[in-house]
């Protein structure tokens, strides 16, 4: 039996960013370097903690001069372990770690593991850059991303719990910035929820 850090070494081994993941990333800084509220633009630049640890975001700029993104594009499998870490990291260094999928449905919310557990840290909010959202930042010049998210209610008669998973096409300044857990999300879900 191998340790867990030699499986993901073999499995991600040679693994290179697709080609839709390349042009996405170059699409959204090119929409973001003409935008007057980023500043700090890079990107995949080494950000570091101390000497042994260190991630590399696809993007990772400024926000209205005090809200610091890792923004990754993640368009193939990841570990939840990574998931973790990377989000860790960030929070570590007061930066919001920013997840964008280049596609998502409502049965993503229950059969996609690794998307499942990237919005589990952003209150249940998935952020994609689909058709919509690219047609519409194309044209706007600024930066939309379509949201998933889920909106619970509670049957009054019954007491049952039932939820409608909702979209919305949005900008960054739509975003709320959680700096208590370092969440980014449109809709808060798990308050909808336990509430």
């Amino acid at each position: 039996r191998l340790p867990p850090d030699e499986v993901k070494r073999r499995l991600f081994h040679g693994l290179r960013e697709g080609k839709k993941h390349q042009e996405d990333k170059l699409f959204v800084a090119n929409i973001l370097s003409s935008n007057q509220l980023v500043s700090n633009l890079l990107i995949e630049t080494i950000l570091k903690s101390d000497q042994s640890t260190w991630r590399k975001p696809d993007l990772s700029f400024t926000y209205k001069d005090s809200i610091n993104i890792a923004m990754e594009f993640q368009y193939s499998t990841i570990f939840l372990t990574e998931i973790i870490g990377r989000h860790n990291f960030y929070a570590n260094q007061n930066r919001f770690m920013l997840w964008i999928f280049d596609d998502f449905s409502e049965d993503d919310f229950q059969n996609s593991f690794f998307q499942h557990d990237i919005i589990n840290q952003n209150k249940l909010n998935a952020f994609v850059l689909d058709e919509l959202a690219r047609h519409v930042t194309a044209e706007t010049g600024t930066l939309h991303l379509t949201c998933y998210y889920r909106k619970y209610s509670v049957d009054t008669f019954t007491g049952a719990v039932d939820s409608v998973i909702l979209t919305q096409v949005l900008t960054l300044d739509e975003l709320k910035f959680n700096r208590n857990d370092y969440s980014v999300y449109f809709y808060d879900s798990w308050n909808d929820y336990e509430g």
